[in-house]
């Protein structure tokens, strides 16, 4: 069975690759060390400004082909999209106060905070799970995978390149092979070689060494 276009699963595997590597480091962060706290808050505010952005590209891109005459999904996603910018500011905010605490309070105020984005994530990852088993089908069923191919390459290039890097670095590693094999095909017959050499030197650099010569096997890299 061919496999529709999805705009979804690609970028949601690496999103759950970069919350879930950050919920471990939450757990693990040493509050009353300040060079640690500061360090995580870095992380926390690059991958909730991606999160910031995927929101704004789907508001973008995506919002538009969902007609409120017909369903009730985009006003269901503008809803979650409102209450998740929210939650992040909220996460954030906890985060922040963390690197002014004493170190006695310190512990106890990690784990508020910690709570506070676990709950976030979980919460997020419920959402991402709506839009590919809700949105995308309705999505699939209103418009042709050419179609909705022309809406990922618009949504991919609005992205400038070195933030595209910064999500490629997420994705490549979360992706299986059959999803990386098809990225790399398509990189190959319609982006320009720079690019492509680009994506491929960062893949070689994410991936395990027989991950990446798999990789180069099957599309001829």
């Amino acid at each position: 069975m061919q496999q529709r276009v999805d705009l979804y699963t690609e970028v949601h595997k690496g999103l759950r690759r970069a919350l879930t590597s950050l919920l471990n480091d939450a757990g693990r962060l040493d509050a009353t060390d300040p060079r640690a706290v500061a360090d995580f808050n870095k992380q926390l505010s690059f991958t909730t400004g991606l999160l910031f952005e995927h929101a704004k590209n789907e508001d973008t891109r995506v919002q538009p082909l969902l007609d409120p005459a017909e369903t009730q999904l985009a006003g269901t996603i503008a809803a979650a999209h409102q209450d998740i910018e929210t939650e992040i500011n909220a996460v954030l905010e906890a985060y922040r106060q963390l690197g002014d605490t004493d170190g006695e309070q310190a512990p106890s105020s990690a784990r508020h905070a910690y709570y506070k984005l676990a709950g976030f994530i979980g919460r997020y990852f419920v959402h991402m799970s709506f839009e590919e088993l809700e949105v995308m089908p309705y999505l699939q069923g209103r418009l042709s995978d050419p179609e909705l191919m022309d809406i990922q390459n618009q949504l991919r290039g609005s992205i400038p390149p070195p933030r595209m890097a910064d999500y490629l670095k997420l994705m490549i590693p979360a992706m299986n092979i059959q999803e990386r094999t098809a990225m790399f095909t398509g990189m190959k017959a319609f982006a320009p070689p720079a690019a492509l050499e680009a994506a491929s030197q960062l893949a070689a650099s994410v991936l395990q060494e027989r991950e990446w010569q798999d990789l180069r096997e099957r599309v001829g890299l």
